[in-house]
C-alpha cells in the first residue's frame, strides 16, 4: 500500500523537478549561493525519488559551479552517472518555470512533503504493532 496519494506523488515529484531545474539555472550566474541556502533546509534523503537526491547530492560536493557537466561528472565520480543521465539534467532546466526567488519556496515543499512521508510512516508502522 502507498503512503502517498498518486496526486500528492506527482506534485512531490514535480516540485524536485522544479528545484532542481531553478539550481542550474541559478548555476548559471557562476555561484553555489543557491546550492548552499537549500542545504540548509533539505538534504538528499529529504527526496521522495532518490535519482533526484542522488542529482541534489552531487551539486552540494562539486567543486565548481553547478552546471550540467559538473554535476554528471560528479555522479560519475561516484558511480551514479547512467546513460541518459545527461539529457535529463538537460530537461530539468528545459522544462522548468521555478525562478531563483523561488528555490527556496520549493525547498520548504520538498522538506515539508519529507517530513508528512515520515509522519505517515511512522503512524503506519505504529499501527501495525
Amino acid at each position: 500500500m502507498s503512503i502517498l496519494s498518486d496526486e500528492r506523488y506527482r506534485a512531490t515529484i514535480h516540485t524536485e523537478r522544479e528545484l532542481l531545474g531553478g539550481l542550474i539555472i541559478e548555476a548559471a550566474t557562476l555561484t553555489r549561493d543557491a546550492v548552499i541556502e537549500t542545504s540548509h533546509i533539505i538534504s538528499p534523503s529529504d527526496f521522495i525519488d532518490m535519482y533526484h537526491g542522488k542529482i541534489f547530492s552531487a551539486m552540494l560536493t562539486c567543486n565548481v559551479p553547478v552546471s550540467y557537466l559538473a554535476i554528471a561528472r560528479e555522479m560519475d565520480r561516484n558511480g551514479h552517472l547512467e546513460k541518459g543521465d545527461c539529457s535529463y539534467l538537460i530537461k530539468l532546466v528545459a522544462h522548468c518555470i521555478c525562478t531563483p526567488f523561488d528555490i527556496v519556496y520549493y525547498a520548504n515543499l520538498i522538506k515539508e512533503y519529507s517530513d508528512q512521508r515520515r509522519g505517515i510512516e511512522v503512524k503506519r508502522i505504529q499501527g501495525a504493532k
